[in-house]
């Protein structure tokens, strides 16, 4: 099985070190160290891909599925993509007066926004994320390494002001196309 992971992700950067632990997987690379723990109280069914030196696919004491042999192999190539060249995702914000701001209060950053509503809005960024906004303050930029945490940070930082269908206002990915919405046409 480490054979199998190893060659599989040859493509990848050679400098990029995968060792196997209790239930994780470390993966060492040029930009950092990521771990992913395998085995929580709710899902016990990947353990059973973590007896590595006991699997043999044509074993038939152990019975492992194609699915969830997929899911890992998938889980690790998101590890080494991190690690090797990271994860990056870019926003950006259109509507009068909707801006962006990075605010640090006692080594903790924030992210103030001012989207359209009466107040503003912050938002807590963990530490293993780094944060860029444009001079215009109508773009921003996150890197990180680990791709769990960073999808999860852009997805409610977009929830927060989704994109309005007539106006183009809102939050959106640059490269997401925004399809909108005809308004009323008069009648003459």
């Amino acid at each position: 099985m480490k054979k199998l992971i190893l060659k599989k992700f040859q493509k990848y950067n050679k400098n990029t070190l995968i060792k196997f632990l209790n239930y994780k997987v470390k993966v060492i690379g040029p930009l950092g160290i990521l771990e992913k723990n395998f085995i929580n109280k709710n899902n016990k069914s990947i353990y059973y891909l973590f007896i590595l030196n006991n699997i043999n696919f044509g074993n038939n004491n152990i019975f492992v599925s194609k699915n969830l042999v997929k899911v890992f192999f998938n889980i690790i190539e998101k590890l080494i993509i991190g690690v090797t060249y990271g994860w990056y995702f870019g926003f950006n914000i259109k509507g009068s007066g909707f801006t962006f701001k990075l605010k640090k209060k006692n080594n903790i950053n924030f992210l103030k926004l001012k989207i359209g509503y009466s107040h503003f809005i912050y938002y807590k960024i963990d530490k293993k994320i780094m944060c860029k906004i444009s001079k215009k303050k109508n773009k921003l930029f996150f890197f990180s390494l680990d791709f769990w945490l960073i999808t999860k940070v852009v997805n409610q930082l977009r929830n927060i002001r989704s994109k309005h269908t007539y106006k183009l206002q809102g939050i959106h990915f640059f490269d997401e196309k925004i399809i909108v919405k005809p308004g009323k046409k008069k009648q003459v």
